[in-house]
């Protein structure tokens, strides 16, 4: 194996465009594997760094969170993993700073408890949309101070709870869907018209168009049928959005929202709502990362019940392909996600 290894880096503050160049080729430390990447999604963080330069602390960087590839690394104390293994894995490079633990590049090291094994049924470049979204989903619905569900499984039971999550067509809201019907609840949900039959697939048991104009009442009025109501996963996390969302809560009787960008602090009176910091399953709740990644998704990606979704959209091949990635993504996208095979 050649220990020559590139990246497409982001020399400094809102440069563009990307820059192909030697990267430093690392060893994985304790607790880490060395990934040779076969595809890698994009995320709306990723150009909204590059367009507006905010989160990276240092610079030269290396952007990218969802990759798919290889093992071809392994460092002490790591269990579940060999060389040869076909894995998904978060980077972390936005969290520690370190460019080595980012995506964009030919060789990232992952964390062993933030990284799964995906099947030969399913391609990298299918595979790459999920780690982002795995883990934003993970903290929202699982961790201590937000919603707090019970993890996933396989053999889950009915809980006569049920969830409204809004945008369940994004690749967040893809994974919360199917974890939380994988945790036992309920999940009634919002689409386009034109994506109602995905997330139906997914497991959701209503969706709603998210278009019309009566959603708050025909939400409430859905939720009501189906048991305790747990609170909300809003994946999409505008100003409009949370609003009907903390409009729901409200007419619900109160309770909480987790979402994906910092909600507003003037919140109707019962309504509690929290940024979900996708890290934090690794940083402060690694009991979490465990309970998902290791436990769950492994198994139910092998066996089909958790599905690769949204759709990945392949827009090139190679690092140079990245820019070019950033560009199509902001002209946006729905029910799918954007992808580059390495």
């Amino acid at each position: 194996m050649s220990n020559q290894n590139q990246a497409a880096w982001i020399k400094k503050a809102k440069a563009t465009p990307l820059e192909i160049d030697t990267a430093p080729y690392h060893e994985p430390g304790p607790n880490q594997i060395l990934i040779k990447n076969g595809a890698v999604a994009i995320n709306p963080v990723d150009w909204k760094i590059q367009n507006y330069g905010f989160m990276v602390q240092k610079y030269p960087a290396i952007l990218g969170e969802d990759i798919a590839g290889e093992v071809v690394g392994i460092g002490a104390g790591v269990t579940r993993f060999k060389k040869g293994d076909r894995v998904i894995s978060h980077c972390l490079g936005l969290a520690t700073g370190k460019p080595e633990h980012a995506g964009f590049q030919l060789y990232s090291v992952g964390f062993e408890d933030m990284t799964a094994h995906i099947p030969s049924s399913v391609s990298y470049e299918d595979a790459s949309v999920l780690p982002l979204a795995i883990s934003t989903a993970a903290s929202g619905l699982y961790t201590k101070d937000y919603l707090h569900l019970p993890y996933p499984t396989k053999d889950h039971k009915p809980l006569n709870k049920v969830i409204f999550v809004y945008g369940a067509s994004s690749a967040v809201g893809c994974a919360a869907v199917q974890l939380a019907v994988a945790s036992g609840l309920t999940v009634i949900a919002t689409a386009s018209k034109r994506n109602t039959a995905l997330v139906e697939s997914l497991g959701a048991t209503k969706v709603l168009d998210y278009t019309n104009k009566n959603i708050v009442e025909e939400a409430v009025t859905e939720l009501k049928k189906h048991g305790e109501f747990v609170g909300v996963y809003e994946s999409i996390s505008e100003p409009g959005t949370i609003k009907i969302c903390a409009s729901i809560v409200g007419k619900m009787g109160g309770g909480f929202m987790a979402c994906t960008l910092e909600p507003p602090k003037d919140l109707p009176q019962g309504v509690s709502a929290t940024w979900c910091f996708a890290p934090s399953i690794h940083m402060k709740e690694p009991e979490v990362a465990n309970a998902v990644w290791g436990d769950y998704i492994p198994q139910a990606l092998s066996d089909g019940s958790f599905q690769a979704k949204p759709d990945a959209i392949v827009v090139g091949t190679g690092l140079e392909s990245i820019q070019q990635a950033f560009e199509r993504h902001k002209q946006r996208v729905s029910g799918a996600k954007i992808v580059v095979k390495i």
